[in-house]
């Protein structure tokens, strides 16, 4: 009984070693065999009503949580998609929900379910789409801004040249460029204000900016495709460069930026995700391979048909001693491979 008691403590105390070592992080993968429509996904939002909208390149869906719902072109037919490579999301004011896809631009009502073909002109690939303050669509296409009056009907295209769009505050959209600028541009007055943040030195395939998001009026992360994470201060004008815990943080692209909680940044990238703290201007880095295997209680204590039954406490358990040694050998392996500096002096299994 001791024997058992004793397996119970150590299982129970290799499972919080490795909570505590992996992070109060835990994910849940959602594929095809789950119901999304494709694995490779190019944009998530989130709209006004809690539904998850995931575009991805073979298709749209909509997830409440629990189900998917699919959305495809079905042979260009009337109020279906033209195309299924999704590659924007935007939420009027209204509930609509804008897709920009490889072929053009559609709006979807989602209480009525209904798909219109916006009819926008170019009809060209859409790379982001922009809601402003005052309901006007704002998209990238050809690498050229444009703007879509819904009211009016009508699209007007800018004279500037844009990678990516964000939404800032107050009148403004910030505008990221191929040649690694950012800029702050007046909507109402139609200025723009640029400020270098990748080096002219920079090669240039290496210079265009991949995703803008303010964090506040004066403070802004800008991510690119391959120099890492900067934060602006517009109001002081300084440009660093953040630590994303990796020798070769200048050649991280990123992919996505997005706030969690209490100044915390999650960053997606073509590295794995980091989750940037502001305050202590650290991060930390999830990488797949840094999960620590755990063997459950479960799979200790699996019934088998010659047993004995002891007592643990007061609940009775059936055991088998033997499957339980090779189990727990097995157990302290994987847990030794892993993390060697906690079992030196730890015996187990024996």
């Amino acid at each position: 009984m001791k024997t058992i008691c004793q397996s119970l403590v150590f299982t129970f105390a290799f499972q919080f070693v490795a909570l505590i070592c992996h992070g109060q992080y835990y994910f849940r993968h959602y594929q095809v065999d789950n119901g999304l429509v494709y694995n490779a996904v190019s944009c998530i939002m989130q709209d006004s009503r809690g539904f998850m909208w995931i575009g991805t390149r073979g298709g749209l869906n909509r997830f409440d949580g629990t189900n998917f719902k699919t959305f495809l072109n079905k042979n260009n037919q009337f109020e279906s998609i033209s195309d299924n490579i999704i590659t924007a999301l935007a939420e009027d004011k209204n509930g609509m929900i804008w897709i920009g896809t490889a072929k053009g631009i559609f709006e979807l009502d989602p209480y009525k379910g209904r798909l219109t073909d916006v009819q926008i002109k170019p009809r060209g690939y859409v790379n982001h789409l922009v809601i402003d303050n005052y309901n006007n669509l704002w998209f990238v296409s050809n690498h050229s801004l444009y703007k879509y009056n819904q009211q009016k009907n009508q699209v007007e295209k800018t004279n500037i040249q844009a990678s990516y769009i964000s939404k800032g505050y107050h009148k403004n959209l910030w505008i990221g460029k191929d040649n690694g600028t950012v800029g702050l541009y007046n909507t109402q007055e139609k200025k723009l204000k640029s400020v270098r943040i990748v080096s002219n030195e920079a090669p240039l395939d290496q210079r265009s900016i991949s995703k803008i998001y303010p964090i506040n009026d004066s403070l802004v992360l800008i991510g690119c495709f391959s120099r890492g994470l900067k934060l602006y201060n517009g109001n002081s004008g300084i440009i660093s460069s953040l630590p994303l815990e990796s020798p070769e943080n200048n050649s991280i692209y990123i992919r996505d930026i997005t706030a969690g909680d209490s100044n915390k940044f999650w960053v997606a990238t073509e590295s794995g995700i980091y989750i940037y703290d502001l305050s202590t201007n650290k991060s930390i880095h999830l990488k797949k391979e840094q999960v620590i295997h755990i063997l459950l209680l479960t799979m200790l204590f699996t019934p088998y048909a010659k047993t004995d039954r002891k007592v643990c406490g007061s609940a009775p358990i059936s055991v088998d001693y033997n499957i339980i040694q090779r189990k727990m050998h097995v157990l302290k392996n994987i847990i030794q491979s892993r993390m060697p500096i906690l079992f030196q002096e730890m015996p187990l299994g024996k």
